[in-house]
């Protein structure tokens, strides 16, 4: 068992994962998706063609895979992360308030437009 738990930790090490590290990925990951609720948005208020959907969401799919492999990872890995580090992440966001509120601010506008694209798609179809 003690081989296994540090094995983990060297394999959080190996691709950089911190809690700081953890949030900093989480942020920037969110503000991906807002930029492609907003594209999304943009498009549905246009009426645009189920294609035309298709292809924001395939190029945010690739920054966001982009953005993983800058930081040596995956998200799969990152949710293995928190798995393991839940009770750390919790603590670092005790301490560091600002970012639980800039990921909160963040999921909360998401949801908005979310809504609102929802609403063009006769409810959420």
């Amino acid at each position: 068992m003690k081989k296994l738990i540090l094995m983990m930790a060297g394999m959080a090490m190996l691709f950089g994962m911190d809690p700081k590290t953890y949030y900093e990925l989480s942020i920037k990951s969110l503000e991906l998706t807002l930029l492609e609720s907003k594209e999304q948005l943009n498009c549905a208020e246009k009426l645009c063609s189920v294609k035309e959907r298709y292809l924001i969401n395939q190029k945010y799919t690739a920054k966001t895979a982009e953005l993983y492999k800058r930081y040596n990872t995956t998200p799969v890995k990152i949710s293995s992360y928190y798995t393991r580090n839940k009770k750390k992440l919790e603590e670092y966001l005790k301490t560091h308030p600002e970012i639980k509120e800039k990921i909160q601010r963040l999921e909360e506008e998401i949801g908005v437009i979310n809504d609102a694209i929802n609403s063009y798609n006769g409810g959420g179809e």
